[in-house]
């Protein structure tokens, strides 16, 4: 690959790897020979293995490592379970200081990164994988949530989410508000609403939108790099609305980019739905749907990563629909809700072989035969099977006819004892999660970007 120097100011970069490296190589790769310079490598060198070290966390592995092709090598962080702490508050402040290593304070640096990348298997603001030898989380926006109170200088603008489903809207999207609203927020968040391939095929968008991103003719902006080098992938982003015009020639030059109004709206972008972008809501959505314990705690964002809450075989929940705001639902209105084992796209999902529902709604109206009616194929969303989205025959959706003058409906289930068979662990990411997505009444349910799903509130099926 020939390219050919184009930044002059020096930006920094990080790779953060959880899976697969070859992506991270190609970008390391790719990005250096246009002028950046990755920011591990204003740490201590280290010959065994060829690298750098963090002093301060010397088992943090940062090596040169090498991708599809052996002689492509790129310097990546893979972290280990112990070091997701330090990584979260390290993450908008991403800096290294003078005695070798990384820090994320806001004033003992030397130098910080202008964009970190985060690459992995993704599932609801988690970031996963083997790549250390064990199986690693990585919280990503549960911590960005903690930290939304925490001061940065401003330096990083754009996080690189290689990942599943990371952008995706009401799921996961919504989960990224706090890093565009501090008093020096991020431009960007860069990623997928749907699948993301990684391997060779992730090389190649990296290598593409490397080149892209630094072509003088046409001269693109980076939200059209990402675009273009994702041609056919279901890519995502979200951006300041003032963000919109940054390019790569802005942020080298001497002024860099400049800072947006604490007022900028976000924009949220979706290749297939919303390519030209659309706001993203920062209030609770009109409807939600929320699976919840026995005991009646609601799993949420905030704890469905707990590993005392979950989906456990043999016991009792129910799943809750609840209108937010003042209004009640109206006479005659149906909701229909789709479930799907993280991602909505994917195929496999069985309604009947994770949960039975078989409470008693007597209490809001005795029609209770008559309101809740179980869908054979009703996710219109699946990916397509040989060319064609083709039936699986399996329950993967309900309709219910809502109470009117009430605010929110519990359907009750029972977790089926062998569930864990049907859905055992996923390799490299852990237990399975699972998912629902509401099409209101009135909601053109052809459509998912016309659908309000439960804003990233999934459950894992723990046991």
């Amino acid at each position: 690959m020939t390219i050919t120097r184009i930044v002059s100011r020096k930006l920094r970069f990080a790779w953060l790897e959880y899976q697969d490296k070859s992506d991270g190589v190609m970008f390391h790769r790719a990005m250096s020979g246009y002028g950046w310079r990755n920011l591990f490598d204003d740490l201590e060198f280290t010959s065994s293995p060829a690298g750098r070290i963090d002093r301060e966390h010397p088992d943090l592995e940062i090596h040169y490592s090498a991708g599809t092709r052996p002689d492509e090598k790129g310097l990546l962080a893979v972290p280990k379970e112990g070091h997701s702490k330090f990584l979260g508050d390290w993450l908008l402040n991403p800096g290294v200081d003078d005695q070798s290593r990384l820090t994320f304070s806001k004033t003992n640096f030397i130098d910080q990164a202008d964009l970190v990348a985060v690459s992995g298997h993704g599932v609801s603001g988690k970031i996963s994988g083997d790549a250390s030898g064990k199986t690693v989380d990585f919280l990503l926006t549960k911590l960005i949530k903690e930290h939304q109170n925490v001061d940065v200088t401003g330096r990083l603008k754009y996080l690189l989410i290689p990942a599943c489903n990371n952008l995706e809207f009401g799921t996961t999207a919504q989960q990224w508000l706090p890093a565009f609203r501090k008093a020096q927020p991020i431009h960007g968040v860069l990623g997928y609403v749907g699948k993301y391939n990684g391997g060779s095929d992730g090389e190649l968008v990296m290598m593409r939108f490397a080149t892209f991103l630094h072509e003088k003719k046409p001269r693109r902006t980076i939200l059209e790099a990402w675009r273009e080098a994702n041609a056919g992938r279901p890519w995502g982003a979200l951006l300041l609305a003032s963000a919109v015009q940054d390019t790569v020639f802005k942020w080298a030059a001497d002024g860099g980019l400049v800072t947006p109004p604490s007022s900028d709206p976000v924009l949220h972008f979706d290749g297939k739905h919303f390519p030209k972008g659309r706001p993203l809501s920062e209030e609770s959505p009109e409807y939600e749907g929320f699976f919840v314990m026995g005991d009646g705690k609601i799993i949420d964002a905030g704890n469905h990563e707990d590993p005392a809450v979950g989906l456990f075989s043999g016991q009792r929940g129910h799943l809750l629909l609840r209108k937010n705001g003042y209004a009640t639902f109206g006479k005659g209105e149906t909701m229909t809700v789709l479930f799907a084992k993280y991602r909505l796209t994917r195929r496999e999902m069985d309604l009947k072989a994770l949960l039975k529902f078989d409470g008693d709604w007597s209490w809001v109206d005795p029609r209770r035969d008559r309101m809740l009616t179980l869908l054979e194929d009703g996710n219109p969303f699946k990916e397509k099977e040989n060319g064609e989205p083709g039936p699986t025959t399996k329950v993967d959706a309900l309709n219910y006819i809502l109470p009117p003058g009430e605010k929110q409906v519990k359907l009750a289930y029972t977790v089926n004892g062998d569930a864990k068979v049907k859905y055992p662990d996923d390799p490299g990411v852990g237990n399975p999660m699972f998912i629902v997505f509401l099409f209101p009444p009135g909601a053109d349910r052809s459509d998912q970007a016309q659908g309000i799903s439960m804003s990233g509130h999934g459950a894992y099926l723990r046991g």
